[in-house]
């Protein structure tokens, strides 16, 4: 545990990032060192809104082994009440994270056209994508995730 993609739509950069050990023992969990890299990776007074606060998403320590595995979090800081915010979500979406390599992205900024990740095998890459109303996994092979964000998402 603790390789995580770091990945930067403003800039069309991305890299991966290694959380120490201390971290992990310290803050156990998705939730946990979501809330440790929002701290670590933005300042105070960060508009929620604004390409800089980033969206954070992490699996925890049991992704993967059968045992609570589907769960994986999303951390930002929330522009209602500007503080944290961690959401749970279920599916094979984390898992697959998992399996491909990563135990987290830190994903910042804004890309100037639609775009999306590709993630496979510990190897990430970033592609221009067409906006369209739905997004699935439809064309996806076996074993692959789609995880997106709508048009309200999208400026």
């Amino acid at each position: 545990m603790g390789k995580i993609l770091e990945v930067d739509l403003s800039e069309g950069k991305w890299g991966n990032k290694e959380v120490d050990q201390e971290s992990l023992f310290n803050y156990i969990g998705a939730r946990g060192l979501g809330i440790k890299l929002l701290i670590d990776t933005t300042y105070q007074g960060i508009d929620p809104l604004s390409p800089a606060n980033p969206l954070i998403f992490m699996t925890g320590p049991y992704n993967g082994t059968g045992i609570f595995s589907a769960f994986f979090n999303v951390t930002t800081k929330a522009p209602l009440t500007g503080i944290s915010a961690s959401s749970h979500c279920g599916g094979k979406w984390g898992p697959r994270l998992k399996r491909a390599g990563f135990d987290g992205i830190l994903c910042r900024g804004a890309a100037p056209h639609p775009c999306y990740l590709f993630i496979e095998e510990g190897r990430s890459k970033g592609k221009p994508a067409f906006i369209r109303t739905r997004c699935s996994s439809a064309g996806l092979k076996p074993q692959r995730s789609s995880y997106s964000i709508n048009r309200g998402g999208v400026k």
